[in-house]
């Protein structure tokens, strides 16, 4: 039976839902399979989805895809409601929002290789200075991974409900969903070096160039300076309301 991931964003409820859609994308968009159970076994038949017509049902009807291996080469059980994915230059990794761990990968194998326990409920992902970050959703905290022992080597308390992670410019940033801010941290010290307000539930972040790049929940981006830790521009992307 195939396993189906839990939306992680359920549990998210501090968040502003303005966010939901880009967090949703993010679990539905991973091809790994989680630890929770098949709804479909136990849906009512008189509220069921219907099943899609197949080919064999209607003559004119465009067969789903769902056995070529051009779309789907391999299914990895790892843990419970799969939230972030990220590779080092040799594997994969994957943090389970249920499980509180973090699951190394072999991408020559499809084999889970390592089970690493992070903080509680580990989501966003970023890779740098030889480590795996994990912004632990419900410990408040950054835990890091050295990819070569695959051991926590630092866990490092940042603000509240840290959802997403990312490195470059030699840090690693976290955004802190419940605070409307983002926390910088220093490799060299493990240390957080700079806390930016940014606005209302930040949840991704990406790094470009000079500056970390964050959607917030009222619509807009914001862009960190990251020579002086500052907000230098507020990017509305969100159509407002008359």
């Amino acid at each position: 039976m195939t396993a189906v991931v839990t939306d992680p964003l359920c549990a998210l409820g501090s968040l502003s839902t303005m966010t939901r859609p880009l967090r949703a994308c993010l679990a539905a968009a991973l091809v790994l399979v989680g630890c929770a159970g098949d709804p479909a076994s136990s849906a009512d038949p008189a509220t069921a989805a219907p099943a899609p017509t197949t080919a064999a049902q209607d003559p004119t009807a465009t067969p789903l895809p769902v056995a070529d291996p051009a779309y789907v080469v391999a299914r990895i059980h790892v843990g419970a409601q799969p939230c972030g994915v990220i590779a080092d230059p040799t594997a994969v990794w994957i943090s389970s929002f249920g499980s509180d761990a973090l699951h190394r990968i072999d991408p020559t194998t499809d084999t889970v290789t390592d089970v690493v326990r992070v903080g509680a409920a580990p989501c966003g992902l970023g890779y740098g200075a030889g480590s795996i970050w994990t912004s632990d959703f419900r410990g408040n905290t950054v835990t890091r991974v050295d990819v070569a022992t695959r051991k926590v080597v630092a866990t490092i308390p940042v603000g509240r409900a840290p959802f997403d992670a990312a490195f470059g410019l030699g840090s690693a940033w976290v955004t802190n969903g419940s605070d409307g801010t983002v926390s910088r941290i220093d490799p060299a010290s493990d240390k957080v070096v700079a806390t930016i307000d940014v606005g209302p539930a930040p949840a991704g972040i990406a790094i470009v160039g000079d500056s970390a790049w964050v959607p917030l929940g009222n619509g807009s981006v914001a862009r960190i300076d990251g020579r002086t830790n500052r907000v230098r521009q507020e990017i509305q992307v969100a159509e407002t309301g008359n």
